[in-house]
């Protein structure tokens, strides 16, 4: 049987606030690396290839290097180096401005700020394109990097999402059986905590206030407040079903946010 006594707290009714706290600090690591943490830096390059067929390359096809007010960013395209150089303004009320060459060959490049995934940014637009054919264009689709994570980390986002959830799966299981006083307010908490972690993850990221919206962030949020809810409730003596809810909880919405952390910082075209 169920114990019958109350606290005010427990290590199981805790588990979805810590979540939340360490996806706050996650978030926080991101905005320091993200490419898009400078407002003038180049979110991505479009060529027009005909027939305003425009082809985007994405951030993370991108290589790209800050030196002073001029960033210059190079990919590989069928072969050739395509070079863009965006300069930003040395004042606010300056206008950016950009160069291209490709295959050694200057091409023209018109500096915009467009409005995508990743929210408003600088853009490099190249209108006379680049003399690709349709083929080469359908090709490059394939070989274009989606992600930009540091090199060798690519690796660290399933981890994370693995051992967060393995952690609260052994919380959740061994983590007492009374259950909590004023459960409506602990579960009304966890899901106004994640509606701000996401508001938090697109103002610093750069990302647009549809991801807050999104169907599947919602559902997690709803996702949390149900776990949040049945963590109050008594326990049992073994805690194996709590520990299996506890790991499937804790990895989709690690995997949420974390998806969302990336794309709102341009990590993942």
């Amino acid at each position: 049987m169920p114990e019958t006594t109350t606290s005010r707290f427990t290590a199981r009714s805790a588990l979805p606030g810590a979540l939340l706290l360490v996806l706050f600090g996650i978030c926080l690591v991101l905005v320091v690396t993200a490419p898009t943490r400078e407002y003038e830096q180049i979110h991505d390059v479009a060529v027009n290839n005909g027939q305003d067929n425009w082809v985007t390359l994405p951030r993370a096809a991108l290589s790209c290097v800050q030196v002073g007010l001029v960033e210059t960013c190079v990919v590989d395209v069928v072969g050739r180096p395509l070079e863009v150089a965006m300069t930003r303004p040395a004042t606010e009320t300056g206008a950016i401005s950009c160069t291209a060459r490709y295959g050694g060959k200057p091409r023209m490049c018109e500096a915009t700020f467009a409005y995508g995934p990743s929210g408003d940014g600088a853009a490099a637009r190249l209108p006379a394109g680049i003399g690709l054919s349709n083929a080469e264009i359908d090709r490059l689709a394939d070989e274009w990097p989606r992600v930009s994570l540091p090199a060798g980390l690519e690796w660290v986002p399933l981890a994370a999402t693995g051992a967060l959830a393995l952690l609260a799966a052994l919380v959740a299981g061994f983590g007492g059986r009374r259950p909590t006083d004023e459960w409506r307010a602990v579960v009304w908490t966890t899901g106004l905590g994640w509606l701000v972690l996401m508001v938090f993850a697109i103002a610093l990221l750069g990302g647009t206030i549809d991801a807050i919206a999104h169907p599947a962030n919602a559902l997690v949020g709803v996702l949390l407040m149900f776990w949040q809810w049945t963590l109050t409730r008594p326990g049992y003596r073994y805690g194996i079903g709590r520990a299996l809810g506890a790991f499937a909880v804790t990895a989709v919405a690690t995997g949420a946010a974390l998806f969302t952390f990336l794309v709102a910082g341009s990590f993942i075209a």
